[in-house]
């Protein structure tokens, strides 16, 4: 597969629009017509073209979130199938989109016990800043 020397808005369009409907970067290189390894290139050297990546790969996410509900909706599918590409879609949207389909991590402090820890009853120095002779 031959590679063209420059970047085009056809390219761009033909990548971005694979990737935002689900593709996979191969996908999207065979739909530009170059190596995923030349699409790599132009991501590391147009800002603009690495940040409208960024985003379709985002928007990802919520198509994956979308073949969720078709899947759970179709009734012509064994649910041992369908379990599995759910499996599979959710971990594609929790990476893609964290913020929305990511898992929720809360981190708790607690005492033995599963307890409140007790409040500090003196004061407690983090840092300390040498006087430098200046008392």
């Amino acid at each position: 597969m031959a590679r063209p020397s420059e970047f085009s808005s056809d390219a761009e369009t033909a990548i971005l629009d694979i990737i935002r409907d689900g593709g996979t970067l191969d996908k999207a290189a065979q739909a530009a017509s170059v190596s995923a390894r030349t699409i790599l290139r132009w991501l590391e050297a147009d800002e603009e073209f690495r940040r409208k990546y960024a985003q379709a790969r985002e928007d990802q996410g919520d198509w994956f979130a979308d073949k969720i509900a078709d899947l759970a909706t179709d009734s012509e599918k064994e649910p041992a199938d369908i379990t599995a590409r759910v499996n599979a879609l959710k971990w594609l949207a929790a990476k893609r989109k964290p913020k929305v389909y990511g898992d929720k991590i809360v981190a708790e402090h607690t005492g033995k016990d599963g307890k409140d820890l007790p409040a500090p009853t003196s004061p407690v120095t983090i840092f300390q800043l040498p006087d430098n002779g200046r008392g």
